[in-house]
């Protein structure tokens, strides 16, 4: 089937089945897993909503927003960031990419390995914002509307800084809001359905 389509695996339920953490791990990424390829392949990469970046003399705002990389991932900025462009640079773009911490530890009881006294007991997803030299999206090529999801794991580009040695203002890169770009998609199809 490809590296890029795998079949998903589910776990079967029954009475007296013995769980273990591994069972729950296979749980989680099977709806993780449908749901990221059902963003890569309906969606594509890029900026959803929001995401605007401007610049405050020596700093970097990014604004709340969403974003698909290219492996299906949302990347979610709940509120706005501000960034020293000291601590990004070198590199013209600004690169928005998906980061797991895990968080909250909790007393791990019993068991193997309990020799350790907590572990943490929860996923939080974020991001993290860097500089790049390249766009993330120059060898992505538009497909139906949107840009095609390669499936890597590579961030999203947001913007450029015009000059990058000396930066006066940021523009934005263009890919597109991935909702418009749906709806010009189904108004292409309906367009050609009539013909």
């Amino acid at each position: 089937m490809g590296e890029k389509y795998k079949p998903f695996r589910r776990l079967r339920y029954f009475l007296g089945r013995v769980l273990t953490v591994e069972d729950f791990v296979t749980e989680q990424q099977y709806f993780l897993s449908k749901n990221r390829l059902h963003n890569r392949l309906l969606y594509g990469s890029g900026i959803v909503a929001g995401l605007s970046c401007d610049l405050d003399g020596e700093k970097l705002r990014i604004e709340p927003g969403v974003a698909i990389d290219c492996a299906g991932r949302e990347i979610v900025v709940s509120d706005p960031v501000e960034v020293d462009l000291q601590q990004l640079l070198p590199g013209p773009y600004v690169r928005l990419s998906y980061l797991e911490r895990e968080i909250e530890p909790a007393p791990v009881v019993g068991g193997p390995g309990s020799e350790q006294s907590e572990e943490m007991q929860f996923v939080e997803e974020s991001f993290e914002l860097s500089f790049s030299a390249d766009n993330s999206f120059s060898e992505h090529r538009p497909a139906n509307g949107r840009w095609e999801a390669c499936g890597g794991d590579h961030g999203v580009t947001l913007a450029v800084l015009d000059p990058p040695a000396n930066p006066r203002r940021v523009r934005r890169v263009e890919s597109g809001n991935l909702l418009v770009r749906l709806f010009r998609c189904i108004v292409a199809l309906f367009i050609q359905g009539r013909r």
